[in-house]
């Protein structure tokens, strides 16, 4: 057991990648307890139906985080 950070062995990593992701992306999401990922770049549909990341969270009830982008 480590004392600080985590075991690299517990960390399973998944790059899902393409223009139809979304979909997928909540799939896995169920399966992990936690999701780690690049924010998106802004669209309108984002500010109207809501985010990814919101839509993870909510299905999954585990934290998201968005690593910020630089562009």
């Amino acid at each position: 057991m480590l004392r600080e950070g985590f075991d690299p062995v517990e960390i399973d990593t998944l790059i899902v990648e393409g223009d139809e992701h979304d979909d997928e992306i909540l799939r896995m999401a169920e399966e992990y307890d936690a999701v780690v990922m690049y924010q998106a770049e802004p669209a309108l549909s984002d500010r109207i139906l809501g985010t990814l990341p919101d839509a993870i969270a909510t299905r999954t009830g585990d934290p998201v985080i968005v690593v910020r982008r630089d562009y």
